[in-house]
């Protein structure tokens, strides 16, 4: 028999049990019993009366549910409640169901009661609409919903797309540079040395893995690692540094931001870009470049990697100054770090490397800016033109470094005064 309809409460829909506990509607007739009983009561009840469906109600059930909606009913928030507590294997028209009442549904109770659920029966699929709502939604409970759900499926093991997936900080600084000194034989090789050894070629990790963003042989290095998962920081930087330079950096960020290793995953090109693609050209570069701002809006942190304080390559890079730029736009926050010897060398030569700094920084010009592959470069190039223009971008650049400099000095003069 379909239950009276139940109260829904705030912040999130919560349906409230009438009158009937979880045992008496499992004596129920089987017949009888639609997602409508399922969706009653707490989540922990709506599973009791789960457990005592057969695998054939459950599928009812299920069926019912997305059937409700795909078709928009009245007991749709219910609905996606119910998708929910069925869990176990879902059918595509489950999947889109639920997508679908996130992405479209009037009713935020539907949108949150989709979002929640879809965590909950640990959908890979769901993990773009599940990031989108929190920054396009004006619900609040439905934003907190998203973020929950994201927060299950990390738990529960499940990884989102593979252009969101970042390699492990841990890995970076505990692992890979012993995998890099012995696959070039080299104990301070550049990027460069790298990417020929790991990256690609038949010693490359993702050799004769498929990638899971074409279905083709040979992969990223994010995708052949088992501990990769969601990115949590974007990193701007060069090839041309070092290993040492660049490990040191990333660690002194991490140590000053007192965040965790093991809870950290970097998008780094060198790691995140498919290599073997890059490198058959099959990688259009114009339209990386134009999509990459909403990838940083959602990972929402950039590590500015910069191997010197005086004369950082980092400012002569196209790329670093469009990334750069197109964070500040997006309003994501740029935080710049430098590798141990530099920031020592620093402290060492504080007056006359200040003024140095300065001198190269009034220097920037994104006209002058190289990249390694020269139609990177035009076409970046070609981006700023039919947008702000160089000018701009050379002065939201600058003042964005100009303040990384001073705040840095700050940092070396206090350090200076306590060591006296």
């Amino acid at each position: 028999a379909i239950l009276a309809e139940a109260a829904i409460a705030t912040p999130l829909p919560v349906f409230a049990s009438r009158q009937r506990s979880p045992k008496a509607l499992r004596s129920d007739s089987p017949a009888a019993m639609t997602f409508l009983d399922v969706a009653q009561g707490s989540y922990e009840d709506g599973v009791k009366v789960v457990a005592g469906l057969s695998p054939a109600q459950r599928e009812k059930c299920k069926k019912e549910a997305s059937a409700e909606l795909q078709a928009r009913g009245k007991n749709r928030c219910k609905a996606a409640y119910a998708l929910g507590r069925l869990g176990g294997p879902t059918t595509s028209a489950t999947t889109t169901a639920l997508l679908k009442a996130l992405q479209t549904d009037a009713e935020w109770g539907v949108r949150a009661g989709a979002a929640i659920n879809l965590g909950r029966l640990g959908i890979a699929e769901a993990w773009d609409a599940l990031e989108q709502a929190p920054m396009r939604d004006e619900s609040a409970d439905v934003k907190n919903a998203a973020r929950e759900a994201l927060q299950r499926l990390m738990k529960g093991g499940v990884k989102g797309p593979s252009e969101s997936l970042g390699v492990s900080a841990k890995y970076v600084l505990e692992s890979f540079p012993s995998e890099a000194q012995a696959a070039t034989g080299k104990i301070t090789p550049t990027f460069y040395d790298i990417n020929e050894r790991l990256a690609k070629g038949p010693t490359g990790k993702g050799f004769g893995k498929i990638c899971p963003r074409d279905g083709k042989p040979h992969c990223s290095i994010v995708d052949a690692l088992e501990s990769s998962h969601n990115s949590t920081h974007f990193v701007s930087w060069c090839w041309q540094y070092t290993l040492d330079d660049f490990t040191s950096a990333i660690d002194s960020h991490l140590r000053a931001e007192g965040l965790n290793t093991a809870a950290i995953f970097l998008w780094v090109c060198f790691f995140c870009n498919n290599q073997y693609r890059i490198q058959d050209g099959e990688t259009d570069t114009a339209v990386l470049a134009r999509t990459f701002g909403e990838t940083l809006k959602k990972i929402g942190n950039v590590i500015g990697v910069i191997d010197s304080f005086k004369k950082p390559i980092y400012t002569d890079r196209i790329w670093c100054i469009f990334e750069t730029y197109v964070a500040i736009t997006k309003k994501v926050p740029v935080k710049y770090t430098l590798p141990k010897a530099a920031r020592d060398e620093f402290a060492e030569q504080m007056t006359t490397g200040l003024v140095e700094a300065q001198e190269h920084l009034r220097n920037l010009d994104a006209r002058r800016a190289t990249a390694t592959v020269k139609r990177d470069e035009d076409a970046i190039k070609k981006i700023i033109l039919q947008g702000a223009g160089f000018d701009k971008v050379n002065e939201v650049v600058q003042e964005n470094l100009i303040n990384w400099q001073v705040q840095v000095f700050q940092e070396q003069m206090k350090a200076a005064c306590r060591r006296r």
